[in-house]
């Protein structure tokens, strides 16, 4: 049933994009999540939230070593931040590839009982992130967030994010999957908009096609890895 689903979901977006209504769709649709009462997606985000959704799984966990290698391989990161980490598949995948690595969930059971990874995962939002300039970042990694933040605090986060001095960010940005924790879906240059003076998109990185790990390859849909560079890279 899911993936029949899933199926629908696909066909009824390729069919708006060739009638060229896609982006009507999405803006209505981000519109109507928009002035939803906040409460009635307070029950998302609870206890359950990271096992329903298999982030606390042996196959997250293989997802997000690939993942880890590809972004070492195309950035050369030396310490990374990691949002919306769950319970830190992610940077345990990086401190396997020898690179410092750092998390923050806004779910409170995300703390995992894990020792070694509790000492590198803190409570925080996107919108006030429990790290700063002086923890000298230099790679931020972000998965399937952004579309859960509204629309009124995206200029919140863009501030938090550039407050952060990291000088690449790694971002997969969903565009089009309609979750019902998702409550902004706009497409790519819309985001690159909400950047602009702080961030833009790399053309310098070329992401080739990676058998199995979700989100590097343009072609495979449009919820793949985008690679930005601050603008200024000394800016304070």
């Amino acid at each position: 049933m899911i993936e029949l689903s899933l199926k629908l979901r696909k066909y009824g977006r390729i069919t708006l994009e060739k009638m060229g209504l896609l982006e009507l769709f999405l803006d209505i649709f981000t519109f109507y999540r928009n002035i939803r009462p906040l409460s009635r997606l307070d029950n998302i985000y609870d206890c359950n939230y990271i096992s329903n959704y298999g982030y606390d799984s042996a196959e997250d966990l293989r997802l997000k070593e690939s993942q880890a290698r590809e972004i070492s391989r195309l950035l050369s990161p030396r310490k990374v931040l990691v949002a919306g980490c769950a319970q830190g598949n992610a940077v345990l995948a990086f401190h396997h590839l020898g690179i410092e690595a750092w998390g923050f969930d806004i779910i409170p059971s995300a703390l995992p009982e894990d020792h070694f990874l509790r000492t590198y995962i803190k409570q925080g939002s996107i919108l006030n992130i429990p790290f700063s300039r002086e923890d000298h970042f230099d790679t931020f990694v972000c998965t399937d967030v952004f579309e859960h933040i509204y629309l009124k605090d995206i200029p919140q986060m863009v501030n938090e994010i550039y407050r952060i001095g990291a000088d690449s960010l790694a971002l997969i940005i969903n565009h089009d999957g309609l979750y019902k924790g998702h409550v902004t879906l706009k497409p790519l240059k819309w985001w690159a908009r909400q950047f602009d003076g702080k961030y833009r998109l790399s053309d310098k990185i070329k992401t080739p096609l990676v058998p199995g790990t979700y989100g590097f390859d343009p072609a495979c849909g449009r919820n793949h890895f985008t690679f930005w560079e601050r603008w200024n890279k000394n800016p304070f």
